[in-house]
């Protein structure tokens, strides 16, 4: 395998370093598989093991700490690596374990408090863990002195299992309410004399999976306490004793969650219970017994999911209910029987939505109907019969086109149609329409509108007017359209404004107009246009430049310039951070 492959190989997973022969590990191909996987570091080279490399691979990984040389251990470099993940402050020196580090260490990774000197554990620090700890296992390693009543309330208001380690003496009214306000679940941890209905019906409200119900006292499970819980979360009705489903209580959940009437004992699914059901969610529908899906029902559903009318029987899809059915999902006229089809009824449809044009019959595309369908969007052109494309709809058509990079009004106007007057206005809508702009017509007036529109309609002026001031508004509008622009033309102001305009256009700039001010022009707009920097001018300035711009550009920094760059982002920035 050659250099370029096994440098594209790094860049798609770091880890493949190892796989590389050592002879053929360099500088920048190391730098290239840390940036994709820290990990790697651990297949670098010790000689190769700089600072600025073991930087890189923390940034990605923090825990690559661990092959990083202990003389490279800096307090700034184990800060980016406690900030990249929390326990990698088990490979910090102990020296350098100071109250900020291990604070951001902690704010990062809960777990990583178990490798803070118990010196530095103060309250505050302990709390700050309970922000990143999912397990509620922090509060183990808080010292006896600081578990006061205070504490444990702020602990479980941040931490939502942190209540099983609190003790029983502690757990009060307010703690526990904290508790389970933060999650349900923790319900299973409240003693027992302090399960009030108001603090389980707290935590019922609060666990979607209904978990915690399983912890509310027998006692407190009440038809009542059942209805308050299900108007909170209708999904809750799956965990009610069967013989606590009452008409009320299932009426409450389906008005909550339709799709819960799926949990409705049979013989409570009435005509009112399952109507109220489908109005919530209509896919309710698939739960509703046959025997009572009338035309009523039907209605609602259709009302709240207009492609419902499929799930519909033919006997009952009347013209009322394929108008709601229309009126709230234009594109359910596809399972309007034909008959019922009129020219109100597509008209509502394609008001609604333009694509439903595609299922109104030949004989109802008429000029009104097609022009409702491309006033909302001039892409649906395509779906209008052709003798019905005047030039008035086209018109209206590509001024309303909004289908760019996925379609085109202009391209489905007639040609004899496509007037002067049409195509500017197309491509004042959208200056790519200039591709479908008869040749004959690409004046220079059109061909200014197309490019000052868009920048990249530049590739269909013909070459003949490709003047200097057309290439520079083409450029002013997106830097990338001096792709384009006649070598004759680039000059160095042109390319200027390309590239302040977009700094990527840099790799379409000459190399004998690419000066320091042109360079540093474009890392300032786009920090990774340093890749297109000639060597020779990637000074540590124009670097600094544009790694403050982007600070992925950093891997296209020389080598020697490197230690230089990083130095100078840590001097603004405190903990080395690139921004």
């Amino acid at each position: 395998m050659s250099q370029k492959n096994f440098s594209a190989a790094v860049r798609q997973d770091g880890l493949t370093l190892k796989d590389v022969p050592e002879s053929l590990r360099t500088a920048e191909l190391c730098l290239a598989a840390v940036q994709q996987n820290g990990w790697a570091l651990q297949s670098v080279p010790d000689p190769l093991r700089t600072a600025d490399l073991c930087l890189a691979a923390v940034k990605q990984f923090g825990r690559a700490l661990q092959f990083v040389p202990e003389s490279l251990r800096t307090a700034n470099l184990c800060l980016a690596a406690v900030k990249r993940n929390g326990c990698a402050l088990e490979f910090v020196p102990e020296s350098l374990r100071t109250e900020d580090l291990c604070l951001a260490a902690v704010r990062q990774e809960g777990w990583a408090l178990k490798c803070v000197p118990e010196s530095l554990r103060t309250a505050d620090l302990y709390l700050a863990s309970f922000d990143q700890d999912w397990r509620g296992r922090a509060l183990e390693y808080v010292p006896e002195s600081l578990r006061t009543a205070d504490f444990y309330l702020a602990a479980v208001r941040q931490d939502r299992l942190a209540l099983e380690y609190v003790p029983e003496s502690l757990r009060t009214a307010d703690v526990c309410l904290a508790a389970v306000k933060r999650n349900g679940w923790a319900l299973a941890y409240v003693p027992e004399s302090l399960r009030t209905v108001d603090l389980c019906l707290a935590a019922v409200e609060r666990d979607w999976w209904g978990l915690a119900l399983q912890f509310v006292p027998e006692s407190l499970r009440t038809a009542d306490f059942y209805l308050a819980a299900v108007k909170q979360t209708g999904w809750l009705l799956q965990y009610v004793p069967e013989s606590l489903r009452t008409a009320e209580l299932c009426l409450a959940a389906v008005r909550q969650k339709g799709l819960v009437l799926k949990y409705v004992p049979e013989s409570l699914r009435t005509a009112d219970l399952c109507l109220a059901a489908v109005r919530q969610n209509g896919e309710a529908l698939e739960y509703v017994p046959e025997s009572l899906r009338t035309a009523e029902l039907y209605l609602a559903v259709v009302k709240q999911n207009g492609r419902a009318l499929k799930s519909v029987p033919e006997s009952l899809r009347t013209t009322d209910l394929c108008l709601a059915a229309a009126e709230q999902d234009g594109e359910a006229l596809q399972f309007v029987p034909e008959s019922l089809r009129t020219a109100d009824l597509c008209l509502a449809a394609v008001e609604q939505n333009e694509w439903a044009l595609e299922y109104v019959p030949e004989s109802l595309r008429t000029a009104d109907l097609c022009l409702a369908a491309v006033k909302q969007d001039g892409h649906a052109l395509q779906l209008v019969p052709e003798f019905l494309r005047t030039a008035e709809l086209c018109l209206i058509a590509v001024e309303q086109d909004t289908s760019f990079p996925f379609g085109s009004a202009l391209a489905c106007v007639p040609k004899s149609l496509r007037t002067a007057e049409l195509c500017l206005a197309a491509v004042r809508q959208n200056g790519y329409e200039l591709q479908y702009v008869p040749k004959s017509l690409r004046t220079a007036d059109l061909c200014l509108a197309a490019v000052k529109q868009h920048g990249w309609a530049l590739e269909f002026v013909p070459e003949s007017l490709r003047t200097a001031d057309l290439c520079l508004a083409a450029v002013r509008q997106d830097g990338e359209a001096l792709d384009d622009v006649p070598e004759s033309l680039c000059t160095a102001d042109l390319c200027l404004d390309a590239v302040k305009r977009t700094g990527w256009a840099l790799q379409y700039v000459p190399e004998s107009l690419r000066t320091a001010e042109l360079c540093l022009a474009a890392v300032r707009q786009d920090g990774c246009a340093l890749e297109f920097v000639p060597e020779s001018l990637r000074t540590a300035d124009l670097c600094l430049a544009a790694v403050n711009q982007d600070k992925r550009a950093l891997m296209f920094v020389p080598r020697s310039l490197r230690a230089e760059v990083l130095a100078k982002i840590e001097q603004k920035t405190p903990g080395g951070e690139i921004v």
